[in-house]
């Protein structure tokens, strides 16, 4: 060390537990070559860096941790300048062409660009409007153009807002989620609901029923051993019809197939239609060819698994089939097709 440089160094004493930082300097002091230096205490400011440090490192991984989670679970997060109109947003979506940007005059240039598709404009302002008024938290469906502009998805939006001291609603925290897929198969779920509902309109029976919730709710018939079945459990609807068939061997038939455990237990294996063929009676005794068919669907607002249930005369069919084969067995001048009232049998 030449004799204008300094030594600056931390010293730590484990006897006492304590850091020291000692500064020193070469000078001349009455043509003697002499040291000059000074320690300071400084454990506290030391331990206080290395706390910091620590501090610092944990909250970038965390940072690091955060983002990981937020780019995995493809939600957007943005912040919404209630006064000033203006949204930053960071975002993951693969529906958006940027993960970070900054939107002035959001509102009139989201809608003006054409990014919100028709259907949702009116909700997309009635959102900013309901923020301004001071609305604490709320959460709509809007659909956007995709970032080829040649279709469009659907996200779920919830906005929580942050007031000043006086009340005034000044930012807005945003959070969204893609949910094309839920609305795409809730549309799904309604057409076929309405496809299945036209159908069943000339059957003898057409009974929809909550799966998940043991219930039936809708029942259309103009038969009173139908109608009665309106508002009864599943199990039971099951348990009664059975109990209208001609034969032992088709009440066992259908209850076997016919059953709450059976129907979703064929939903979650993939098989979404489940038909019979059996006799039965409704309010009188007279006897019909049924065929049983139910439909297995989703509800994506309630991921409830509901059956349809139809059941349509095929009696004539049944007879034709008989007869037709009857025939092609015998040798006969004429054939006559005879009725009779069918009495249960045990």
């Amino acid at each position: 060390m030449n004799s204008e440089s300094f030594l600056e160094r931390d010293y730590f004493y484990p006897r006492t537990g304590r850091t020291y930082f000692m500064r020193g300097k070469r000078t001349q002091w009455n043509g003697i070559n002499a040291h000059v230096e000074y320690l300071l205490d400084v454990t506290e400011n030391r331990n206080a860096m290395r706390e910091n440090a620590k501090l610092t490192q944990q909250l970038t991984l965390n940072q690091l941790m955060y983002e990981v989670a937020i780019k995995s679970s493809g939600i957007n997060i943005w912040e919404y300048d209630i006064q000033n109109d203006s949204l930053f947003v960071v975002s993951n979506s693969q529906r958006i062409k940027q993960n970070c940007f900054h939107i002035e005059n959001y509102i009139e240039s989201t809608i003006k660009n054409g990014y919100v598709r028709e259907d949702s404009i009116a909700t997309f302002r009635s959102i900013f409007t309901r923020l301004q008024n001071g609305e604490r938290e709320i959460t709509e469906d809007i659909w956007y153009k995709t970032t080829d502009e040649l279709g469009w998805w659907c996200e779920r939006v919830t906005y929580t807002a942050c007031f000043d001291e006086n009340g005034k609603p000044l930012k807005a925290f945003g959070a969204g989620r893609d949910v094309t897929r839920e609305k795409e198969a809730e549309k799904k779920f309604y057409e076929e609901m309405s496809y299945r509902e036209a159908l069943q309109s000339g059957n003898l029976a057409s009974i929809k029923i909550n799966l998940t919730k043991n219930l039936v709710i809708e029942c259309s018939s103009p038969f009173k051993t139908v109608k009665k079945l309106s508002n009864a459990t599943a199990d039971e609807y099951f348990s009664k019809t059975a109990s209208y068939m001609s034969h032992k061997s088709m009440r066992k038939a259908f209850s076997k197939l016919f059953n709450r455990a059976m129907l979703l237990n064929k939903f979650n294996t993939g098989e979404y239609v489940v038909t019979l063929d059996a006799t039965r009676a409704f309010d009188t005794q007279k006897v019909y060819w049924i065929n049983y068919t139910v439909h297995l669907m989703k509800n994506p607002d309630s991921n409830d698994i509901f059956a349809y249930v139809s059941s349509t005369d095929i009696t004539h069919e049944k007879v034709m089939q008989t007869i037709i084969s009857t025939v092609a067995k015998t040798d006969y001048d004429f054939f006559c097709r005879c009725e009779r009232q069918h009495k249960f049998s045990a």
